[in-house]
């Protein structure tokens, strides 16, 4: 638990609770549940990779063991939910001081989801070599929410150890509030109940769409779009949350391959499925209940952690992916990763057409018309199968798929007061961000915000300056743009 004293060499004293202190037997027996044992047992083989992987790189073990030869280490907060680095503990013995040491500062009432997610990014955040990329503050990220791909990759991996809190029929309330088992049916609205979203912005795509939605990889499709939204001309600041928070999906269109990998919840389905796919966990009993993946199994995810660079070639995820590939020997297991990745993103960006193939077989199957379901899907198979094919074989294909983050600050500002989040100003990538937030721009209507949306489709864009010639954007649309570039105002 949080100490009290000044900082011991530059990180926050905590105090090792008593053994018997009821908040520490809480979290003890929570942790000793068979999910969250599984849990840790991930975890422990995180920090064997990282122990080796740091061995390895550095070559000074015993300093590579006082930051990383330690079992998981949770701080109890009221309220605490967040990864947090650097800790000193102070027993009746002695302080130890861990200053560069991953540890979670956990609620115990919510702990049943807390540790799986935020002791994931521990994981994570402990393997990597390398910083993340930097990227402008952005709006708050959701589930539902496009952001950037840094963001993305790493919540996208805790929620997927968050979706397999829903299949767990042993975790009773925990499991209920990610599959909103319980409806209201009198009274006020609760935490617990399918109607909360009307009370909290972020509950519902924070809870519920972090378990169906993330299996049924329903955030690589697009938000419908409101009739009265698109003939407004100018949105407002309400508009914008809407489709910010909006995961009312439309299943005949598919997002970009660049906003897919900016959206968390795709990339927890990416996980969810690399880790389960092909194995008994894919598989439910009568309860819902499924196995849980061989921890094994994630020793080649956290191989490929820590061999990220941070390209600026190519999107977390996707070096990730190529990274993940190129550590597996087994041909099988390549085409197995390779196939499950490329059935995420429904073969954006991987096959010519993909995105108006899917569109046209789904409107075919909402017609029975099985005839032209079949006709579409039959060439398809055979680019598919080949695509499959090309990338088991030559990882290098994924620095070549997506287009850049082109971050520009557009000309107004975007807060949320219910969150503390003070209004500022907005920062968007012109590759990946919603049309009404293009439509912030001066001289850009619905018609001019829909024509960069359609030329990004075909390709995205390579520059600033190669969207506003594409798009045709009005000169004082190009001139704000321009003078928003992100790296120039840094």
């Amino acid at each position: 638990m949080p100490g009290e004293g000044e900082p011991l060499a530059g990180v926050a004293p905590t105090v090792e609770m008593a053994p018997d202190d009821p908040r520490r037997a809480d979290l003890e027996a929570t942790l000793d549940r068979p999910f969250l044992r599984w849990v840790l047992d991930v975890g422990a083989r995180a920090h064997e990779v990282a122990l080796r992987r740091c061995i390895e790189v550095q070559g000074d073990e015993a300093a590579c063991r006082a930051r990383l030869d330690h079992p998981a280490l949770f701080v109890i907060v009221e309220g605490g939910n967040r990864p947090k680095q650097g800790l000193a503990i102070v027993r009746e013995e002695g302080t130890e001081l861990l200053p560069e040491t991953w540890y979670v500062e956990v609620d115990p009432r919510r702990a049943p989801t807390l540790v799986p997610h935020e002791y994931a990014h521990a994981m994570m955040f402990a393997l990597l070599e390398a910083d993340p990329q930097e990227h402008p503050a952005v709006l708050p990220h959701t589930t539902g929410a496009i952001t950037d791909d840094v963001t993305a990759f790493s919540e996208g991996w805790g929620i997927h150890f968050e979706t397999l809190v829903g299949d767990r029929p042993e975790l009773g309330p925990a499991r209920a509030r990610l599959q909103r088992d319980v409806f209201p049916v009198a009274g006020p609205i609760g935490q617990g109940d399918s109607l909360f979203a009307a009370k909290d912005l972020l509950n519902y795509a924070q809870s519920y769409r972090r378990h169906l939605a993330v299996k049924e990889n329903r955030f690589a499709m697009l938000p419908r779009v409101r009739p009265e939204l698109a003939l407004s001309g100018e949105p407002t600041t309400d508009d914008l949350l809407a489709r910010w928070t909006d995961t009312t999906v439309d299943p005949a269109r598919l997002r970009t391959l660049e906003q897919m990998v900016a959206s968390e919840g795709l990339v927890a389905t990416l996980f969810y499925r690399l880790a389960t796919a092909g194995s008994p966990a894919a598989q439910s009993d009568a309860e819902g209940a499924r196995p849980l993946p061989d921890p094994a199994r994630y020793e080649a995810f956290f191989e490929a952690f820590a061999r990220l660079t941070w390209r600026a070639d190519a999107p977390s995820i996707l070096e990730f992916l190529g990274r993940l590939i190129e550590g597996e020997e087994d041909p099988e297991e390549r085409r197995r990763i390779a196939r499950t990745a490329l059935e995420v993103f429904h073969y954006v960006g991987f096959v010519d057409g993909a995105a108006r193939v899917h569109a046209e077989a789904h409107a075919a199957g909402h017609r029975m018309d099985v005839a032209a379901f079949r006709e579409l899907l039959g060439p398809s198979a055979e680019a598919r199968i080949a695509a499959v094919e090309a990338l088991a074989t030559d990882p290098g294909l994924l620095a070549t798929v997506a287009g850049p983050e082109l971050w520009v600050e557009l000309p107004a500002e975007l807060g949320l007061p219910a969150f503390g989040i003070e209004a500022s100003p907005m920062v968007v990538d012109l590759n990946t961000a919603p049309e009404e937030f293009l439509m912030v721009l001066p001289g850009v209507d619905w018609v001019v915000a829909d024509r960069l949306a359609a030329a990004r489709l075909e390709r995205p864009f390579a520059s600033v300056d190669g969207a506003i010639e594409r798009a045709e954007l009005p000169e004082v649309a190009a001139e704000a743009l321009r003078a928003g570039v992100w790296e120039a105002a840094e």
